[in-house]
């Protein structure tokens, strides 16, 4: 029994080992999704907003994108 419970061990370990170093292998490909990702999350509340009061979505979303942009700069 805790020979079976060793090899999980040893196995869970490894995919660990594997997942982090391909996340560091496709780190110039992770972060500018984790950091879309994100950004596409904290302006979905705006653009349903503005749906909801009648703007297409696409000129929502354009609204909301410029906003941040000019927010930010």
């Amino acid at each position: 029994m805790s020979a079976a419970l060793s090899w999980r061990f040893i196995v869970v370990i490894a995919a660990l080992y594997v997942i982090v170093w391909l996340a560091g292998y496709f780190s110039h490909l992770i972060v500018p999704m984790a950091i879309a990702l994100l950004l596409a999350a904290l302006m979905a509340p705006g653009v349903d907003r503005l749906v909801k009061w009648g703007v297409p979505r696409w000129v929502a979303a354009v609204i909301v994108m410029v906003g941040t942009v000019m927010i930010s700069v």
